[in-house]
């Protein structure tokens, strides 16, 4: 979506200011404010004051499976349980 409107937002500038075509800058004007729109700051998850001594560890965990990674999980193994998940058929979980 975004190569669309950045796409969309030079050709309709280009056309719209340069070739005098007043469809196309507005096409392009539309864009420009459709990518305003959705620039966002990103949403503060944490915030808290550190005192001397302390200290603050940030970990990234692995992103749970999508439902479509899950489906085909479930069609390659018998058990239903997909090694790329790290259990091996057969072993009882955790």
């Amino acid at each position: 979506m975004n190569r669309l409107l950045r796409a969309l937002l030079r050709r309709g500038l280009r056309r719209g200011i340069l070739e005098g075509s007043t469809a196309w800058l507005a096409v392009g004007l539309a864009a420009a404010l459709l990518r305003l729109a959705r620039r966002r700051e990103p949403a503060k998850v944490y915030s808290e004051r550190l005192r001397v001594g302390e200290r603050l560890e940030i970990v990234h965990l692995p992103a749970p499976p999508t439902r479509r990674q899950r489906a085909a999980l479930r069609r390659r193994t018998p058990d239903g349980v997909g090694a790329a998940l790290g259990v091996a058929p057969g072993t009882p979980s955790e």
